[in-house]
């Protein structure tokens, strides 16, 4: 699948340099072992308890017993399975307060965790690329989840917040292109959902909206004004989108919604971040409101029917690559899109980034409006002298007199170049 490919690009390199950092609690600290059915547990002993740090990398079924050296088992530290090739199930036992960073990394054979009643954190990028992870039954006394815990957990199909949980990492969901809802528990004081998407506790804030969310069109609450980060990554459903009052869209917000046809950007936001709608193979039309001031690098990338778009003035700031491009993620190299074209007026900022990529523009004149204006006995249409006259302050003679004086001659703007 196109959006498979695109997200582990983006992070296969994350993955690789990952794994190739050593478990920090091995430099420092001397590990005892367990011998279980089918697995080797590493272990050390610390204080609080007794902490997990390794397991053998053909184990298939793993069940942490309760106690390891004679003391309970509080936490399992980072990487500590994330050599585990072949893992599908875990079970923890209740005692285990900590899953720490990387603690599941890569394990893309998990099917199923059981995680403890007494578990408090999940650590970043715990549970990351567990591919065949399908379900996660999240504690009542779970209070922090990091970033990028749960990201491409391509099975996961829901997910159900606690009321205990008051830390959500970035990202923690992002490329889980299964999962539907991502539920809140009523009593939780920070976060909360409707429908199934996820929003800050007042929703102002819309944080994620799941992947395979149902429905081909969705309308922002009035009450939000923000969106997160990757908050539509991956929104493969999504047709159509009506933003409401949003003022402000994080980075990467629309990436690779592949079915999204159009968009209009309310007026008040004033930038689109790197990557905003790159990936949105079937982008059709893009309206921009005159308060927006910048478009990040590739910010609509790989939009190759995306044939032309209209850029106001107000927009000072354009980045590499940000319109009319398609980019190979596997080759890195940039290739424009067939007949793309830029309405905008000369001496703007998307002028010069069409003439400095050779897109074609059609150019905007300026702002149009008819408008007669006497001042002084000088006659004005939409800005340009028409005549000069001097009323003659005799009431006996209506004709008005030729004015000796010379009206200013007016600047011409230079005339466009030709394409």
């Amino acid at each position: 699948m196109k959006g498979t490919k695109l997200i582990c690009a983006a992070l296969s390199g994350m993955l690789l340099a990952a794994l190739a950092v050593p478990c920090s609690a091995d430099e420092t600290h001397t590990a005892e072992t367990y011998e279980g059915d089918g697995f080797t547990l590493s272990y050390q002993l610390e204080d609080a308890g007794a902490a997990v740090v390794g397991c053998s990398s053909d184990a298939v079924n793993v069940t942490v017993p309760d106690t390891l050296g004679g003391k309970p088992v509080t936490s399992v530290e980072e990487s500590a399975f994330n050599s585990c090739g072949a893992i599908e199930t875990v079970t923890l036992p209740d005692s285990v307060t900590l899953i720490g960073d990387g603690a599941f990394f890569g394990c893309t054979t998990l099917k199923s965790i059981a995680l403890p009643k007494s578990l408090t954190k999940i650590g970043y990028q715990a549970f990351y690329y567990c591919a065949d992870l399908e379900s996660i039954n999240l504690p009542e006394s779970m209070q922090s989840i990091g970033d990028q815990a749960f990201l491409a957990c391509l099975k996961l199909t829901t997910v159900t917040l606690p009321a205990s949980l008051t830390s959500l990492g970035e990202y923690a969901f992002e490329g889980c292109e299964e999962l539907t809802e991502i539920r809140v528990d009523p009593e939780n004081q920070i976060y909360c959902d409707l429908e199934g998407v996820l929003f800050n506790e007042d929703m102002t804030r819309l944080i994620k909206y799941p992947d395979q969310h149902a429905g081909d069109s969705y309308t922002l609450p009035d009450s939000t004004t923000a969106i997160a980060n990757w908050a539509f990554t991956g929104a493969k459903n999504l047709v159509s989108l009506d933003l409401n009052k949003a003022t402000e869209i994080g980075k990467d917000a629309f990436y690779i919604c592949t079915a999204l046809e159009q968009i209009t950007i309310p007026e008040g936001v004033t930038a689109l971040p790197g990557t905003t709608f790159g990936g949105c193979t079937a982008l059709k039309q893009v309206q921009l409101p005159d308060s927006l001031t910048e478009l990040g690098d590739y910010c609509f990338v790989n939009c190759p029917e995306l044939k032309d778009i209209t850029i106001p003035g107000s927009v000072s700031t354009i980045g590499n690559y940000a319109l009319g491009f398609t980019l190979d993620t596997e080759t890195k190299t940039t290739a424009k899109v067939d007949g793309f074209t830029i309405h905008t007026r000369v001496g703007t900022a998307a002028a010069s980034y069409a003439k400095e990529n050779d897109i074609h523009y059609e150019k905007q004149g300026a702002k149009t409006g008819l408008a007669l204006v006497i001042a002084g006995g000088v006659l004005l249409l939409a800005g340009a002298v028409i005549l000069a006259i001097r009323l003659r302050g005799d009431k006996q003679n209506d004709a008005p007199e030729a004015a000796t004086d010379t009206p200013k001659e007016q600047e011409t703007p230079d005339a466009p170049e030709k394409e």
